[in-house]
């Protein structure tokens, strides 16, 4: 037990499976998550078995992934490699590292297995989390199966080895370990909400040191639990998190798990500004000439002379400029300079053209409502390269699509009814957005909008009638603050996939829209349910 119940009341005694690791022993929930989990099976049985759509394991076995470094450099020198990583946070490099020494079928097998099982505890966490909120049972099962067990977004990202699928299944799970932490204060829940936390940074950029210690410290200020108990709980995980950001820090200057925030930033603050306009600024002496090469590009690329170019540190994943699968490797030393010289770029160009930032910010922010089953990479259609596994790589791909006809006809379907984003002719009137000039449309789905703003607006208002409640307001509390924190850093400095960011929160923006709603049914029938969030505070 972590700390002594509050008001002498101790917490039950794991008696069953169900209740160690559900953290309940109501049948009917037991039985529903049950259900929910197999019905999650048989879905993506369906997905692949009917629809067609492939189970894409290639980027992850072969590395052929800009967010990865040298697969072979890191099996052979983990330590020196893994220290020397600076462009991503290292779990999703680890893991990619680990099965693409596997055989093939095992490869995958595993990963279609992992998949299966991460999609589970999204849907467990879920529905019991809503259930524990007071969302009515039908409600609750209503949102799990529509919003994710059928959704094809849910559907095509679990069918490609890449990490947006678990970023948003463990962000999902950890606010059942938040809860039941709350509930029961119990060593196992505290492990596994800091857990949690931990892997989530060490995976997702979007997810950094600030947000995880606000996280650890919304038990302590809300619940009340000893500061003490949550830091014995945490303690490893800080450990590995504070360890790697400051690892980051000493060896390359740079505060977070990504070096990358000056490139990705200068995509919404430089790009699309014009050629022209970018040269006036570096003529006036406003901006830099790296400025007129904003963006992910080979070192080949830049100009001789512009970017300074270290000398070989016997590191292979930051010497190589290319891997050997001839993609640019983007954890170059290099890269670390070009992206800290950017971000003073982008800076100077929002102070310059405040306009077209606002304008990006705005793009991008229309990106984050269409539909994350739209993103471009279920529509891969070809792999560039000679090696021989790029070559293996486009024969799959010429056999395979992770979107084919019958999931994208699916796809449209569901997007028109359910996400109220029509495609094709209905679609023609509806709004939409393009990336860039002449870039195809992406329509905007009015039921991310409504569910987003509702849990945006409506959350913060449910959390304080319920303060009282310390278990509601500390769960309402950290997915606001999650969802708020994903959006804002997601929009304002980066444009591009936002479908793809929104859809790594998981199932927060739906449980916090469905909690509105049950607020609003509550409301609207005149009655206030035994744990209805629709209840004033008491």
């Amino acid at each position: 037990m972590v700390v002594a119940a509050e008001q002498g009341r101790v917490p039950p005694t794991a008696t069953s499976w169900s209740d160690r690791l559900l953290g309940t022993t109501d049948r009917t929930q037991v039985v529903d998550v049950v259900l929910l989990a197999v019905a999650l099976v048989v879905a993506r049985l369906v997905a692949t078995v009917l629809l067609g759509s492939a189970f894409n394991t290639w980027p992850a076995r072969i590395g052929w992934d800009m967010h990865l470094v040298d697969l072979g450099a890191v099996r052979s020198h983990p330590a020196s490699s893994l220290l020397h990583l600076h462009s991503q946070p290292p779990l999703y490099t680890v893991v990619c590292a680990l099965v693409s020494g596997l055989p093939g079928w095992l490869a995958t097998g595993s990963l279609y297995l992992a998949s299966l099982v991460l999609g589970a505890m999204a849907t467990t966490a879920t529905y019991l989390v809503a259930r524990s909120l007071g969302v009515r049972r039908w409600l609750a099962l209503a949102v799990v199966v529509v919003g994710v067990v059928l959704s094809p977004a849910w559907l095509l990202w679990a069918s490609i080895a890449f990490y947006p699928y678990p970023t948003a299944c463990l962000v999902s799970a950890s606010l059942l370990a938040l809860l039941r932490l709350v509930e029961r204060r119990t060593w196992g829940w505290g492990l596994a909400f800091a857990g949690l936390l931990g892997c989530l940074v060490l995976l997702d950029s979007l997810y950094q040191l600030p947000w995880m210690l606000v996280a650890l410290a919304l038990p302590v200020v809300v619940a009340r639990i000893p500061w003490r108990t949550v830091l014995l709980v945490s303690a490893v995980p800080l450990v590995l998190v504070v360890g790697w950001t400051a690892k980051n820090v000493v060896l390359f200057g740079v505060p977070s798990t990504s070096s990358w925030v000056g490139i990705n930033l200068s995509k919404t603050a430089i790009a699309g500004l014009g050629a022209s306009d970018v040269s006036r600024l570096v003529a006036q002496g406003r901006l830099r000439p790296l400025a007129q090469h904003a963006g992910f590009r080979p070192l080949a690329s830049y100009p001789a002379g512009m970017v300074r170019l270290p000398g070989p540190t016997g590191v292979a994943v930051l010497d190589e400029r290319t891997k050997p699968d001839g993609q640019v490797n983007l954890n170059n030393l290099a890269y670390v300079a070009i992206s800290k010289d950017l971000l003073g770029q982008d800076l100077r160009a929002i102070a310059a053209r405040p306009g077209h930032y606002a304008a990006n910010v705005a793009r991008a922010a229309a990106i984050w409502s269409s539909p994350s089953d739209d993103n471009v990479l279920f529509r891969r259609a070809r792999v560039d390269g000679t090696t021989p596994d790029a070559r293996a790589y486009a024969a799959w791909l010429a056999d395979h699509a992770t979107l084919s006809p019958a999931m994208a006809t699916y796809r449209d379907a569901y997007d028109a009814v359910v996400g109220l984003a029509p495609r094709g002719r209905l679609g023609a009137a509806w709004p939409s957005v393009t990336l860039r000039a002449h870039a195809r449309a992406r329509t905007i789905s009015l039921t991310a909008v409504l569910g987003f703003l509702a849990c945006l607006l409506g959350v913060p208002v449910l959390a304080w009638r319920r303060r009282r409640d310390r278990t509601a307001a500390t769960v309402l509390a950290y997915l606001w603050g999650t969802v708020a924190m994903v959006a804002a850093t997601s929009t304002f400095l980066e444009l591009g996939e936002n479908d793809r960011f929104r859809f790594m929160l998981g199932t927060l923006v739906l449980l916090g829209a469905t909690v509105v709603v049950e607020a609003g049914l509550a409301w609207w029938g005149g009655r206030q349910a035994p744990g209805s969030l629709a209840g004033a505070s008491h």
